[in-house]
């Protein structure tokens, strides 16, 4: 490597700065750097890597492997999130994931969070639900924004009025008392949940009122890892948001970048499409759905 090194100017070095997530994303950060690294394997580079705990420690960590003069840089925010990258990266070859740049002068990929939620939706709308609640936390305002903006589309679609009393979407996490009030008062046939423990809350509610999820009520959870719904008896289908997938695919751009030698074009944003895991938590699906769905996203796991 030493000698291609002298002959490409490269050092075959690319620098990995993660965020820790303020919300509890358990083998989120783990699946950017194994996607980026299979990337890295390929172009016989190695991954430097540096987590810090606050966006305020992004400079120091830049900083720090900017030492060892790495060919690129990535930056993974642990959640989608707005983040600052100093001026004196500019022209570098760096792009954001699962994050945007506040100066608008680096690529990014980020999860389409409008297209999870109608996908998620879209999914109970073909089980024959008609009276879909959406609930839960989202990280991010905008995020959560786009999340509604999905939910609505499908339904609009579908030629169901949005009804403002199904929706129960908050920058806190849903309790019990939430879920049975809403139960109560709007009767919902199925569940958009928009984090993992809104959907733990809909099965507790529907054990406590003695109904089976998968018949009697339907529920799929937003951008939630697939081992978390294997946890949930029956089985939760989830939109996956793949953050191995998401490493690969901004790798896959920062090496073209470094390998062209081309001029840092302005910033541009690739949403990535989360795929929706069938499981048995939606009315109608067939026992045998999941292992296929495997099969078609088997590059996207944790």
């Amino acid at each position: 490597m030493a000698a291609r090194s002298l002959r490409t100017h490269r050092t075959h070095l690319v620098g990995l700065v993660q965020l820790e997530s303020p919300l509890p994303r358990p083998g989120f950060q783990e699946g950017i750097q194994r996607g980026a690294q299979h990337i890295m394997d390929e172009h016989g580079s190695a991954l430097v890597t540096r987590t810090v705990t606050d966006a305020s420690q992004l400079d120091g960590a830049l900083h720090t492997l900017g030492a060892f003069m790495p060919d690129g840089m990535l930056v993974s925010s642990g959640i989608d999130r707005n983040i600052a990258i100093p001026a004196s990266w500019r022209g570098t070859p760096l792009v954001l994931v699962d994050a945007s740049d506040r100066g608008h002068r680096h690529a990014s990929v980020q999860p389409d969070h409008c297209l999870a939620a109608y996908d998620a939706t879209r999914r109970l709308l073909e089980s024959g639900a008609t009276r879909i609640a959406c609930v839960g936390q989202c990280g991010t305002r905008d995020g959560r924004r786009l999340q509604l903006e999905g939910y609505r589309m499908a339904l609009e679609l579908a030629g169901i009025a949005f009804d403002p009393t199904l929706v129960r979407a908050r920058s806190r996490a849903i309790s019990d008392a939430a879920v049975e009030r809403l139960c109560r008062l709007t009767h919902p046939d199925a569940f958009v949940c928009l984090d993992g423990q809104a959907a733990w809350q809909v099965y507790r509610h529907a054990t406590r009122r003695t109904l089976r999820i998968g018949t009697d009520l339907s529920v799929v959870a937003v951008e939630c890892p697939p081992f978390l719904g294997d946890l949930f008896t029956p089985r939760l289908t989830v939109v996956d948001p793949a953050p191995a997938a998401m490493g690969y695919c901004a790798a896959t751009m920062l090496m073209a970048l470094i390998t062209a030698n081309a001029t840092i074009p302005p910033a541009e944003t690739t949403l990535f499409h989360c795929p929706l895991i069938e499981r048995a938590s939606v009315a109608g699906t067939p026992p045998d759905a999941p292992a296929a769905n495997r099969a078609l996203s088997a590059h996207t796991s944790y």
